[in-house]
């Protein structure tokens, strides 16, 4: 909650004492405390989206081993001035084909993947529709095969979690009561 102060613009030591709280005010949000305690509640609320947003894969799926990985490794890098939270997770493919491993060159990100999708399904999102069939002359309508474990399994992919853009959304809505929250504990 919120702490509210009252001032009596013709009392010295009324004015004074509120500016001591405007200087303790503006120290603490200036400072790396503040940035770490956003950080901290931002990855709360990344975990939290993430299982519930990834809580249907099962070891039959493309990316099963890869999706905990995911789970595990968002980061965080802050700044004076700036939180980044990312997840760099990408895919093992030391035992896929030569060829299929030509298609990346860069690595296979899963954490493009989870967060936007793959395949013919792509997003399953009305926010964010977008052309699959980049070859058009190509019927993508049958999918692929994948090995896992000597067993065959068919997919089409899978939609988009978008995790990170609901974090994003989170944060809008959450951000005044972390920023409340924090300076009530600093103000005690």
């Amino acid at each position: 909650m919120a702490k509210s102060y009252e001032v009596d613009l013709f009392d010295i030591d009324s004015i004074t004492k509120f500016e001591k709280v405007l200087m303790k005010m503006t120290s603490a949000i200036k400072g790396e405390e503040f940035m770490q305690f956003v950080a901290g509640k931002c990855m709360i609320e990344l975990n939290r989206i993430s299982n519930e947003r990834l809580n249907g894969f099962t070891d039959k799926d493309m990316f099963s081993s890869e999706v905990d990985k995911y789970r595990t490794n968002h980061k965080v890098d802050i700044k004076p001035k700036e939180i980044t939270i990312y997840n760099d997770t990408m895919a093992d493919l030391s035992h896929v084909s030569d060829r299929t491993l030509a298609n990346y060159p860069e690595g296979f990100s899963i954490a493009k993947a989870i967060e936007f999708g793959t395949g013919i399904l792509g997003s399953p999102n009305d926010e964010f529709e977008w052309e699959t069939q980049v070859n058009p002359n190509r019927d993508y309508e049958k999918g692929w095969y994948y090995e896992r474990d000597g067993q065959l399994y068919w997919s089409k992919g899978f939609g988009g979690k978008f995790i990170y853009y609901e974090l994003v959304r989170t944060v809008e809505s959450k951000l005044q009561e972390w920023f409340n929250e924090f300076l009530d504990s600093k103000l005690d």
